[in-house]
């Protein structure tokens, strides 16, 4: 836990230091977040249990600001805790943790006024799990993310962010059993722009 914590500290103080170093224009291009939310298999179907309670850091760099349409680059540094059955149909249920970081592409769409948005946004990145159910192997995984969501300014800095999507966990074949995980997410922060 404690390297946990130091690696999002140390993160987030190298963010803040490049930050600094840059000029007013410049620092506009930044927004930071907290999103928390949570994730199951509920809606899809499926036979097994992995239910998770994220916690991330957000990072959005804009690539592209445009009249309408807006891209960022996207930095989630996360530690989420886990609920799992090992094997389907027992009913012990397990607890774990998992952390890692994703990476991806944000595509911002303004709608009616400038005070709201709609965006999607797909990532991956690697993370470790402490435990999976017997479908998937933990430790070493990649978590790959594809959401729709919207936020909606509250102050000049300040928006509330809110978003669905899909997750799907697994470890590239590098061990065996490798089926995958797969959840549907719910998630809602804050976003500040610098």
């Amino acid at each position: 836990m404690k390297k946990i914590s130091f690696i999002l500290f140390s993160f987030c103080l190298l963010t803040f230091s490049l930050q600094a170093q840059e000029n007013a224009e410049q620092v506009a291009r930044h927004k930071f977040g907290f999103v928390t939310g949570y994730a199951n298999q509920s809606f899809l179907g499926v036979s097994y249990t992995y239910n998770v309670m994220f916690f991330q850091l957000q990072h959005y760099f804009s690539l592209s600001d445009k009249e309408k349409w807006d891209i960022e680059l996207i930095t989630q540094p996360q530690f989420n805790t886990v609920r799992y059955k090992e094997i389907d149909f027992e009913s012990e249920i397990s607890s774990g943790f998992e952390f890692g970081v994703n990476i991806g592409f944000l595509f911002r769409r303004k709608i009616a006024t400038d005070n709201v948005h709609i965006y999607t946004f797909i990532s991956t990145g690697p993370h470790y799990v402490s435990g999976t159910p017997d479908r998937q192997v933990p430790g070493f995984i990649f978590s790959d993310n594809l959401f729709l969501g919207f936020d909606v300014k509250l102050t000049d800095k300040l928006s509330f962010d809110i978003r669905s999507g899909i997750r799907h966990i697994s470890n590239a074949s590098i061990k065996q059993p490798n089926r995958g995980v797969n959840s549907s997410v719910v998630n809602a922060g804050v976003l500040l722009k610098l």
